[in-house]
């Protein structure tokens, strides 16, 4: 190979280098852009709703139970913060996921609507016929009959 030949496929190499990294600094930026977004959409949720205890949810549970539901994980730990009971009707607007996630317990008297292309990693419950929409029915270290 020539010295022209060597510079033309390192220049090439940094030029690739180049693009992925500009690539991934645009994709860090807009994954930044999209988790802020949801953190603002979720904070507008919350006066709408109130921390659920540990005898909230365990009221869902049991009824999901009673009427043949399972529990698909057991947690050695407590029920989490993120787990809240509607105070009003609630409209989820567009599907929230990882941090910005809600467990959201629903009572049977309010109505929650969620977006057309789910929830994201949120999960509802529903008091009304103790159903659920979510990837799961967790049993907490705190939860007892």
């Amino acid at each position: 190979m020539t010295k022209k030949e060597l510079k033309a496929v390192v220049l090439g190499a940094r030029a690739r280098q180049a693009e992925a990294e500009r690539f991934y600094k645009e994709e860090q930026q807009r994954q930044e852009e999209q988790a802020r977004l949801m953190l603002e959409y979720r904070a507008k949720l919350l006066p709408q709703l109130r921390k659920a205890s540990p005898r909230d949810y365990a009221l869902w549970l049991a009824g999901h139970l009673s009427r043949g539901g399972q529990i698909s994980h057991v947690y050695p730990y407590k029920l989490s913060g993120r787990f809240f009971v509607l105070v009003d009707d609630l409209e989820i607007e567009m599907p929230l996921y990882g941090s910005s996630s809600l467990s959201l317990i629903v009572p049977a008297d309010l109505k929650l609507t969620t977006p057309a292309d789910g929830l994201g990693h949120c999960n509802a419950f529903w008091m009304e016929d103790f159903t659920h929409l979510g990837a799961c029915v967790p049993l907490y270290s705190d939860i007892d009959f």
